[in-house]
């Protein structure tokens, strides 16, 4: 994809409009999902703010913040929306966005939001090691997802798999005070909250991941923040079918092609799992895809100007009225 297809991308459907006036009310600032915050120009943080804990601010205002203060200060006076933290609702407003759901495009797609947490592993050369040389076990390990809506895909992993197989090596980091706060509340499940400390396995850095053959990616609240290195990895990638997009273009990867795609529940993981063994060659070709397609964000002058572009046409295009 070229640069100006990839800021046509991010723009979504705002690439549609010459300019677009939209209201953006306090309600829409403080319901429980769509925390849309009103920049009343690109030094203020007061309006709204009080929703947003410090690590919010720090890394998705003041990140924002100090780029539109360093590169566009002729624009010190304009209104900006900006939508922060995870992601997994229609947002149907034009503001700033780390991630989107899939059929929403008024979101514009930034990559500096959050941007340690999901690029700076991508850019690091993490020691790995040739596809042949590693384990022939899936491997994943995460962080409980603790908003209610998001426990599911990760839990069912681990309960579906833990110690289950010897090819199959899967567990949580760390078990969650929100996330037992919210199976607690579930009448269906608080009697097994006493298992679950069980699958707590302790936190994995990177080379560890490095030393299977197949890494799994699953969503927490939003995206998987370390799907971005675990694609140039020398690695495959087994996850379901992304319903959420970020500067990476989820929704451009395709199964068979970049990874493998199992079900929403991993209800037929074994089952790819056996595909792989049997066809090492062509999971050699997916990992060399993957990282091909990787390869576009490598280039970091180029990836900063695909950025300033998309900047530029959002506060070209839109304007907030009260």
């Amino acid at each position: 994809m070229n640069n100006q297809s990839r800021i046509n991308y991010y723009l979504g459907d705002l690439v549609n409009h010459e300019k677009v006036t939209q209201k953006i009310t306090t309600n829409d600032q403080i319901q429980e999902k769509q925390k849309v915050l009103i920049m009343n120009n690109i030094n203020d943080l007061t309006k709204g703010s009080e929703i947003y804990n410090l690590l919010i601010k720090k890394n998705y205002i003041n990140a924002l913040r100090k780029y539109l203060v360093n590169k566009f200060g002729q624009y010190i006076n304009k209104q900006i929306a900006v939508q922060c933290g995870d992601v997994y609702f229609n947002i149907d407003k034009y503001c700033f966005t780390k991630v989107r759901v899939i059929n929403d495009k008024k979101p514009v797609i930034l990559k500096l939001m959050n941007y340690d947490r999901h690029w700076s592993n991508f850019y690091k050369k993490h020691k790995d090691i040739p596809f042949d040389e590693k384990k022939n076990i899936i491997f994943w390990r995460g962080v409980t997802s603790g908003s209610q809506h998001a426990i599911m895909p990760r839990l069912n992993l681990v309960e579906t798999y833990f110690k289950k197989h010897n090819f199959i090596d899967v567990g949580f980091s760390n078990i969650s005070i929100q996330f037992k706060r919210n199976i607690i509340n579930n009448p269906e499940r608080n009697k097994e909250n006493n298992k679950f400390t069980e699958y707590a396995l302790g936190k994995v850095k990177i080379p560890i991941f490095l030393q299977h053959k197949y890494i799994i990616s699953v969503d927490g609240v939003d995206k998987d923040s370390g799907l971005n290195w675990k694609l140039n990895s020398n690695s495959l990638i087994i996850m379901p079918k992304p319903t959420k997009i970020s500067w990476l273009m989820e929704d451009q990867l395709k199964d068979g092609i970049h990874y493998i795609e199992v079900k929403d529940d991993f209800s037929d993981l074994i089952e790819k799992y056996e595909w792989c063994e049997a066809n090492q060659n062509k999971v050699k070709e997916i990992i060399k895809n993957a990282n091909t397609y990787m390869s576009q964000f490598s280039d970091i002058k180029k990836e900063k100007e695909i950025e300033h572009n998309v900047i530029q046409a959002y506060l070209n295009k839109v304007e907030i009225v009260s």
